[in-house]
């Protein structure tokens, strides 16, 4: 079964009903004391940032995501890759960021409210270069494109720590990666993205526990739960928001 086949069976619900977080109490001693739901009052993370920053897309997916609230989660999600160590990876998230917010104000103002509205005023200009082969570049079309690959990367490799813990981080990175980002890389360029998930993507352990916060040392079993469920929710999140409106045709 693939990772996102996976994904929609065990974590999907109905559109538009905002996820939230459940941890049930352990059975155990050691952390009954401290493993009280957290449905009401979930623990400050830096995926719990997140999550909260993405969930805000969703408020607005009746009348088309609103561009700020977009642009805002994508500036989050660039923190928390600078947050896991993958600052190539941000650098990329934040030129796309800004090729998008560049043609949104060159746009008229009814046109900079929502992603589709942004798009369709691409579209109807002319965004494809002249022999319709590729978007033309700078363009909130191709910096849209970017960031949805960026995030399907993600998810994916979120789905990997969730689904399969005993895989190596790095390993799933890489897998992440081969589906996500290869087909789309130059080869020189897949190499540079290679050797930089190398040296870059620590243990499963040391991920988790970054995505927890400034914690040093491995995360017990309640803080590794919270952040696993946490994960879940963003990509809940994900695959309302992606499929919405991100793939608009363009041609």
């Amino acid at each position: 079964m693939s990772y996102e086949t996976k994904a929609r069976t065990r974590f999907s619900r109905p559109r538009n009903e905002r996820p939230t977080l459940r941890i049930s109490s352990s059975s155990s001693s050691s952390s009954s004391s401290s493993s009280s739901s957290l449905s009401s009052s979930p623990p400050e993370t830096v995926i719990g940032e997140l999550v909260q920053s993405f969930s805000g897309c969703l408020d607005s997916m009746e009348r088309g995501i609103d561009l700020d609230t977009l642009l805002e989660a994508c500036r989050c999600y660039e923190k928390n890759l600078i947050a896991m160590g993958q600052s190539g990876s941000a650098r990329d998230v934040g030129q796309n960021i800004q090729k998008v917010e560049q043609s949104r104000m060159q746009a008229p103002i009814q046109y900079r409210k929502t992603l589709r509205s942004l798009l369709e005023y691409e579209k109807a200009r002319g965004v494809r270069t002249p022999h319709g082969a590729a978007l033309r570049d700078p363009s909130a079309a191709m910096g849209l494109l970017w960031l949805r690959r960026a995030l399907s990367f993600q998810y994916r490799f979120n789905l990997s720590l969730i689904e399969e813990p005993h895989v190596p981080a790095i390993d799933a990175a890489m897998e992440a990666y081969r589906l996500e980002g290869e087909p789309f890389h130059s080869w020189p360029l897949q190499q540079v993205f290679k050797l930089a998930f190398r040296a870059s993507i620590p243990d499963r352990s040391r991920v988790l526990a970054d995505q927890w916060g400034e914690f040093q040392g491995k995360l017990d079993d309640y803080q590794e739960a919270v952040v696993l469920q946490q994960l879940k929710i963003l990509i809940e999140i994900w695959e309302q928001v992606r499929d919405k409106e991100l793939p608009i045709r363009l041609d």
